[in-house]
């Protein structure tokens, strides 16, 4: 089973590959210069600053994370919550998760014991069916004009600026919520929430930046 880690690692490699790829490519004639978004979060992993710096999100596998949202207890209203007004807030609007409780971390309860008492409620994932455009709507908010998928090829948010003819990013979607234990001590310190999307139910772009046979028409090697 792969690590968190190994699965951050495996993304990166992805992201640059995709990035030095961009890089050796020209779009309608024109030379691409492409950077890497060092920290990237809800923002674009690649700008293409040689045409009007287009954001690309570039995914292997896995969830978008958004930023890996994190939730805070609100004492008013007596439930975790989504501390950042944002789609995967809109999407959990006012649904009571984990049984309306608060994570002992955020109260200062850091023990083990603490932890064990309340654990049955966290461990479980909590998935809420959002809208097949949410992935879109939400990068489209962030700066991400097209989204590349390992295996997948590469779609649009919204808009087709650089005319790729590439299609748009729609398919079922869900907000997964998780609780998130520290590596050292195996108690849960964060509840995150993350898009996650139907890789099987998503219909495979025709077009990617994975391999030479299958570039937007636009796009083209240069010729070394």
């Amino acid at each position: 089973m792969a690590t968190l880690g190994n699965s951050f690692h495996a993304g990166k490699k992805y992201q640059t590959t995709i990035c030095e790829k961009i890089n050796k490519l020209q779009l309608n004639g024109e030379q691409c210069i492409a950077i890497e978004v060092e920290g990237a979060k809800a923002g674009a992993d690649i700008n293409l600053i040689s045409h009007s710096n287009v954001g690309i999100e570039i995914k292997n596998k896995g969830a978008f994370e958004g930023g890996a949202v994190k939730m805070i207890y609100n004492d008013i209203e007596k439930r975790l919550t989504i501390k950042e007004s944002n789609i995967h807030q809109s999407i959990l609007g006012n649904t009571i998760i984990y049984d309306g409780m608060n994570l002992p971390w955020y109260e200062g309860k850091k023990t083990a014991e603490d932890w064990n008492k309340v654990k049955a409620i966290f461990e479980k994932d909590i998935y809420i069916q959002a809208s097949n455009t949410a992935i879109s709507e939400y990068y489209q908010n962030n700066g991400v004009t097209y989204i590349q998928i390992e295996n997948k090829g590469m779609y649009h948010t919204g808009k087709d600026p650089l005319m790729l003819n590439v299609p748009y990013f729609s398919c079922e979607i869900k907000l997964r919520i998780r609780s998130t234990k520290h590596k050292k001590n195996g108690i849960c310190t964060d509840v995150t929430a993350a898009l996650q999307y139907n890789r099987r139910q998503l219909v495979k772009s025709p077009f990617g930046l994975d391999n030479d046979s299958i570039l937007p028409a636009p796009m083209q090697r240069v010729v070394e």
